[in-house]
C-alpha cells in the first residue's frame, strides 16, 4: 500500500474496514508488500488480531468511539474472534459478505475438487490455472485501490489462480508447471465451473518413406482433388482414435520430393498432437499403431519434447549432412572412368546452384553455395550408374546430377560431358542429427 508508514498500517486497515467489509484474504492482499512469505489470509488475520487488540485496550478504558468502531466492523472478524468480541460486550452476528470476493476465497475447496477430477480424467501430467469472468471482482478491487491510492497490492486474479492451483495440486497429486503445462484449467468465477485446454503433446521421432509418389503433406487442389495417393501427414493422423485427439501436425526437418524415398536413419520430425483428451500416451503403443496402419510410411518415435525442441528440429535441416542414393541414366552409357572421375571431382567441393527451374514458380531465383563431401559411384552395366552422394543440407541433388541447363555448377553432367537423368533418388542417411537436439 503506497504511502503507508509502519505506525499508520493499523489505522489504514481500520479506514479500509470502516468503508468496505473485507475477508482476511482480501484485507491481507491490500498489504501484500508486508510480511513476505505469508499468505494473504495469514497477513489479513495478523492485521485483524492486532487491530482487535488495539481496540480492546481502548474499550477497556471506556473509549466510546472505539466501542462504536468495533460495533461497526465486528462482522469482518472470522468466527475465531467471536469469544474475544463478546468478552468486550460486542455480539458477533456472523461474518459479513466480503465486498471484493463475496467470500469466494474461503470457498475454494469445491472448485479445487472439480479441477482435480478434470485432471484425473485427462491423465494430465501437469497443469496451470487461469480464471475467466472475473470482471466483477476486479472492478470492486479496483474501486478500493483508487479510493486509497493503492498501487502495490497483489490482484485478486493472481491470488485466485495461485490458491486454487495449490489446492488442486494438493488434492490431485499433479504438479503445477508454469513453463510447459499439459493442461490449462480455466475457472469460470461466475458459473463456478471448470473448463480446460489440453495443450498439444509433442513427440520427437523420424519418418521413413518406403515407396515413391508419397508427399510429406496432403496435396489437394482447390477443387478438393488429391494429387498423390498418400502423404506422411495422413499416415501421422491414422491413429486419432487411439490418441483421442483432433489432429496431428508434423514438423519435419526439411522435405524431399514426392518421388524420393526416405530410408535408413529416416527424416527427423516432431509430431504435434492437438487437443488430446488423454495425455498418458505410451510412445511405443503410438508407434505400433502408426506402423500397423500404414504400409508405406513408417515412424520411429523416441520421447515427448518441449515446444522449443520441436522448433529446433524443424529448423535443423540446413545444418544436417545427408547421404543420398541416386540411380542415374545416360543414353550414351557409362564407363568405370566416369565413376572414378565423379569420385575425384566431387571430393569436398563447393557447388553453386541457382534455384532449380522446376521450383522457380514457388521459390526466389537466387544462388546458393552448398558442399558435396564425397561421392561413391559404380557402373551397373550399360546405361546405368548408382551413386552415393554425401552433401550439405539444402543441396538439390537432382540438379547436381543433371546440371539444370548450367544453373548448377559443377555438376555430374558437366564433369563427364554427358546428358544425365536421375531415375531414382533416395535419402539413406541424415548425419549429425542426434547431436542437434
Amino acid at each position: 500500500m503506497t504511502n503507508v508508514k509502519e505506525g499508520d498500517l493499523i489505522n489504514r486497515a481500520l479506514e479500509l474496514l470502516r468503508r468496505y467489509p473485507l475477508c482476511p484474504s482480501c484485507l491481507g492482499r491490500m498489504f501484500s508488500s508486508y510480511l513476505k512469505g505469508f499468505t494473504n489470509y495469514e497477513r489479513g488475520t495478523s492485521i485483524l488480531t492486532v487491530l482487535l487488540m488495539s481496540l480492546q485496550e481502548k474499550v477497556k478504558n471506556n473509549d466510546e468511539e472505539a466501542k462504536t468502531t468495533l460495533e461497526k466492523i465486528k462482522n469482518v472478524f472470522p468466527e475465531i474472534y467471536k469469544q474475544s468480541l463478546e468478552n468486550l460486550g460486542v455480539k458477533w452476528e456472523g461474518t459479513s459478505k466480503c465486498f471484493v470476493c463475496g467470500n469466494l476465497l474461503s470457498q475454494l475447496e469445491e472448485l479445487a475438487v472439480k479441477g482435480a477430477r478434470v485432471l484425473w480424467e485427462l491423465k494430465a501430467e501437469s497443469f496451470v490455472v487461469g480464471v475467466s469472468n472475473d470482471e466483477e471482482y476486479v472492478s470492486r478491487e479496483d474501486e478500493i485501490w483508487r479510493a486509497f491510492s493503492i498501487s502495490d497490492a497483489e490482484s485478486i486474479r493472481n491470488e485466485l489462480k495461485r490458491e486454487i492451483g495449490k489446492r488442486i495440486q494438493s488434492i490431485s497429486g499433479i504438479p503445477v508447471d508454469f513453463s510447459n503445462p499439459g493442461v490449462m484449467l480455466v475457472v469460470n468465477l461466475k458459473e463456478k465451473t471448470i473448463g480446460y485446454v489440453s495443450n498439444p503433446i509433442l513427440i520427437k521421432g523420424v519418418y521413413l518413406k518406403l515407396g515413391r509418389n508419397i508427399s510429406q503433406s496432403i496435396w489437394i487442389t482447390p477443387k478438393k482433388i488429391k494429387l498423390v495417393p498418400l502423404s506422411v501427414e495422413e499416415a501421422a493422423n491414422s491413429c486419432l482414435d487411439y490418441l483421442m485427439a483432433s489432429k496431428v501436425v508434423i514438423h519435419a526437418a526439411g522435405r524431399e520430393d514426392v518421388d524420393v524415398r526416405v530410408l535408413g536413419s529416416g527424416r527427423p520430425l516432431a509430431l504435434e498432437i492437438k487437443h488430446p483428451q488423454r495425455r498418458n500416451i505410451m510412445i511405443n503403443s503410438l508407434e505400433h499403431c502408426l506402423n500397423t496402419r500404414s504400409e508405406w510410411v513408417k515412424f520411429r518415435l523416441e520421447k515427448k519434447i518441449s515446444r522449443e525442441e520441436a522448433r529446433r528440429i524443424k529448423l535443423s535441416d540446413k545444418i544436417h549432412r545427408k547421404i543420398y542414393r541416386a540411380l542415374i541414366y545416360s543414353e550414351s552409357g557409362f564407363s568405370d572412368e566416369d565413376a572414378s572421375l565423379l569420385e575425384k571431382k566431387f571430393n569436398n567441393v563447393t557447388v553453386r546452384q541457382r534455384t532449380p527451374t522446376r521450383v522457380l514458380r514457388r521459390r526466389a531465383d537466387i544462388v546458393r553455395s552448398k558442399k558435396v563431401f564425397w561421392v561413391k559411384a559404380r557402373v551397373l552395366g550399360g546405361k546405368w550408374m548408382e551413386a552415393f552422394i554425401a552433401t550439405e543440407g539444402g543441396l538439390y541433388v537432382k540438379e547436381l546430377v543433371t546440371g539444370d541447363n548450367e544453373r548448377t555448377t559443377p555438376s555430374f553432367s558437366e564433369a563427364i560431358a554427358k546428358p544425365l537423368l536421375v531415375a531414382e533418388l533416395d535419402v539413406v542417411q541424415i548425419i549429425d542429427y542426434p547431436n542437434m537436439v
